[in-house]
C-alpha cells in the first residue's frame, strides 16, 4: 500500500468528484477540527470498507491513501510515501500503538506488575523533567517496599490521588494553582502522617502505614496529622492525556490494574545524590529486576483503547457536490468540538472509535 498526501487551500473543503471516483473502493469522510479566526484547520481520513483508517494529518494538509504514482487534481497535488501497514510487523509508531519504545517494557507488562504489588520505573520526556520515578500501588505498599523507595529515592515520598479523595480527606493544596510557582505546577497538598499505627512518622513502617491509610476508602480527615512526612499530590482528571506527568501516570497505572486510584511515587537518585538519568535508570531497573516504561508509551496505550469523544449532534449540509451530513463530536478531554462532513451513512459509535487517531 502507498500513502498519499493531498495539499489544498482552505477554500477546497471537499474533494472533487474525480478524487472521490479515483479513491474507490474506499469511502471518504472529511474531518474538520477547530475553526480559529475564520481559518479552517482540516483533517481528511480515508476509511476502507472494513473501517480501517489509513492516514490522517494536521492543519490544512489532508492525508489520504490512493494508488501509486504522482497525481494531480486541479489545486490538489499528492506525493507518494511508501507504507507497510498491511504487514503484521508495523514499523510506524503512529499505527503500531502497542509496541513499546526501544529499551522499554510494554505497558501491559507494567500494569501486571502494579497489580501484583511490584514497583515499576516510569520515565518522562527528556524535554520535561527527564527523570524516573519508582511507582507502585498505594493500597499494596509494605514497610519493605517503602524502605527500598527511601533508599534509592530522594526521600520525598509522594502519593498521587484523585481530587474527590483529597476533598473527602480535607487535604487542600499547599498553595493555590494561581500561586504555584513550581516549574511544572505539581499540585502538592498539605503533608500528612497517619495518627494510628505510627510514632514519629518518618520511618519506613510509619510511612507505609500513612500511605495505606490514605489509600483506604474508610479513612476520615481526623485520621491524619498535618503536616507530616508523606506528600499527597492532586491528580489531574484525564491523566496523562491531559498532563504528561508522573502524578498522572502513577494513578493511570493503578486504575488500569483495577486497583484503588492511589499510588506511591518517588524520584530516583544516583549514588552521588544527583537525579538519575535514562542510562542509569535502565541499569537500575535491570539490577533490581524492575520494568521500566515511558509516559509517552502510556499515552499511546490509552489513546488506542479509550473513547475520547462523544457524539453530540448531526445535521444535513447541502453542497454543490451533493448532500453531506455534519456529525459533531465533542472531546471529553478539552471540550473542543470536531465536525465530520460525511457523504455516506456511518455509525456514530464506530466513528468515535476512529477519533482515537485524531
Amino acid at each position: 500500500m502507498a500513502s498519499l498526501t493531498l495539499r489544498c487551500d482552505s477554500t477546497h473543503l471537499f474533494p472533487s468528484r474525480d478524487v472521490v471516483k479515483r479513491t474507490k473502493p474506499f469511502r471518504t469522510s472529511l474531518v474538520c477540527t477547530r475553526i480559529i479566526s475564520k481559518r479552517l484547520n482540516v483533517r481528511m481520513r480515508v476509511i476502507s470498507e472494513e473501517g480501517d483508517v489509513f492516514s490522517s494529518s494536521n492543519g490544512s494538509t489532508m492525508g489520504i491513501e490512493l494508488q501509486p504514482d504522482l497525481v494531480s487534481f486541479g489545486t490538489l497535488a499528492a506525493e507518494m510515501i511508501p507504507t507497510t501497514m498491511d504487514s503484521p510487523d508495523v514499523e510506524d509508531e503512529e499505527f503500531d500503538l502497542d509496541r513499546p519504545t526501544d529499551g522499554f517494557a510494554s505497558i501491559p507488562q507494567a500494569i501486571d506488575d502494579i497489580r501484583q504489588g511490584k514497583m515499576v520505573v516510569v520515565v518522562d520526556d527528556e524535554d520535561r523533567e527527564n527523570e524516573g520515578d519508582l511507582i507502585m500501588a498505594a493500597s499494596l505498599v509494605t514497610p519493605e517496599a517503602m524502605a527500598f523507595v527511601v533508599k534509592h529515592g530522594t526521600g520525598i515520598v509522594c502519593v498521587s490521588m484523585k481530587g474527590e479523595d483529597l476533598e473527602r480527606l480535607e487535604l487542600p493544596l499547599m498553595v493555590t494553582r494561581k500561586d504555584n510557582e513550581e516549574k511544572l505546577h505539581t499540585a502538592f497538598t498539605v503533608s500528612v502522617d497517619a495518627k494510628k499505627g505510627t510514632s514519629t512518622g518518618v520511618s519506613a513502617r510509619d510511612r507505609a502505614q500513612t500511605i495505606l491509610t490514605l489509600a483506604s476508602k474508610d479513612s476520615k480527615p481526623q485520621d491524619f496529622n498535618r503536616p507530616g512526612h508523606i506528600f499527597p499530590l492532586r491528580y489531574r482528571e484525564g491523566g496523562v492525556l491531559k498532563r504528561a506527568g508522573h502524578t498522572e501516570a502513577s494513578v493511570d497505572l493503578t486504575v488500569l490494574a483495577g486497583l484503588e486510584p492511589v499510588s506511591v511515587l518517588c524520584e530516583i537518585v544516583d549514588d552521588d545524590g544527583s537525579m538519575a538519568r535514562l542510562p542509569r535508570l535502565r541499569q537500575f531497573a535491570k539490577e533490581n529486576n524492575l520494568k521500566i516504561i515511558s509516559i509517552a508509551d502510556l499515552i499511546r496505550y490509552r489513546r488506542k483503547r479509550e473513547r475520547l469523544v462523544e457524539f453530540t449532534a448531526v445535521a444535513p449540509i447541502p453542497t454543490m457536490w451533493g448532500p453531506f451530513k455534519a456529525h459533531c463530536f465533542k472531546s471529553l478531554l478539552d471540550g473542543v468540538e470536531h465536525i465530520a462532513m460525511v457523504k455516506v451513512r456511518i455509525n456514530p459509535i464506530e466513528t468515535m472509535q476512529d477519533f482515537r487517531f485524531l
